[in-house]
């Protein structure tokens, strides 16, 4: 669910779990809430994003 992606410098790495879909910022894997699949079993979470301070699904 979380991608990795590394930073300018070459040396510090941050995991994100997606982008925020009402403002396109990047969401770090702390920022996660609550992870669960749904009743067909894709796996869903809700994260808070760190720019706008909604609860959204990352996409």
């Amino acid at each position: 669910m979380a991608c990795t992606v590394t930073a300018d410098d070459g040396q510090r790495t941050t995991q994100i779990l997606g982008i925020c879909p009402a403002c396109d910022h990047p969401i770090p894997k702390p920022n996660l809430l609550i992870a669960y699949e749904t009743a067909d079993g894709w796996p869903r979470m809700f994260a808070e994003c760190p720019s706008c301070g909604e609860p959204v699904h990352p996409e």
